[in-house]
């Protein structure tokens, strides 16, 4: 166990972020922690936020203009059943200095770990996306959930975090009056991530599925 965990990442070829977290591929997203002053602490380059629960969230660019992602891959403890349903859940948040708001966030299941040698979206990648009618809400800024059912296809062991649409197909939002903090920023959208929760649903009682205890990426 990391004593006060962070990462901010500007390796693209390194996938490591955390125990059971890493990058999905040349994106390089980022760790937060409140034991950490500066950068990676709880004010950090990308804005001020507490986590969610705990004491730890990532970020990731989940949108920016000429199409550069981020996507933030974690470890099943245990590998999915064919057929068998499943919740899976997490909170997301646009960071405070992010100068654009998207329309949606999504989450896909794999049997194997990727790293793919690119850092454009991945969009051939079967996935379930969060759509909403509007980028920008009045929840926008706030801790928001995504929350849904799936039915496993069988065998996966992986969870892959991001958004998986190209920009042609991402509603955006330009927060013109927000002031820019960083060049990066100027040009995304970026979103802190916590509490990652997987149950099976289908049981005498829900079973949690750990991510190292409901992973909240502390």
């Amino acid at each position: 166990i990391e004593t006060c965990p962070q990462t901010f990442n500007n390796d693209k070829t390194n996938k490591h972020i955390t125990s059971n977290w890493n990058a999905a591929s040349y994106g390089t997203p980022d760790l937060f922690n409140a034991c950490n002053k500066g950068d990676v602490g709880e004010q950090n380059l990308c804005g001020f936020s507490k986590a969610y629960e705990g004491n730890g969230y990532a970020g990731l660019i989940a949108w920016e203009t000429k199409g550069f992602r981020e996507y933030l891959e974690g470890d099943i403890s245990q590998v999915l059943i064919k057929d068998k349903v499943y919740q899976i859940s997490f909170r997301y948040k646009l960071a405070p200095n992010a100068r654009y708001a998207i329309d949606q966030i999504g989450i896909a299941f794999t049997p194997n770990s990727i790293f793919i040698k690119d850092d454009k979206t991945l969009n051939d990648i079967e996935h379930i996306s969060l759509i909403k009618d509007n980028p920008f809400t009045h929840s926008t800024g706030t801790w928001e959930l995504f929350d849904t059912t799936f039915a496993s296809t069988g065998n996966e062991q992986h969870i892959i975090i991001g958004n998986f649409s190209d920009n042609t197909n991402t509603k955006t939002f330009h927060l013109h009056l927000r002031k820019g903090k960083q060049t990066m920023l100027e040009k995304a959208a970026y979103y802190y991530i916590d509490d990652v929760r997987l149950i099976a649903i289908e049981s005498k009682k829900n079973t949690p599925i750990v991510l190292d205890s409901t992973y909240q990426l502390n």
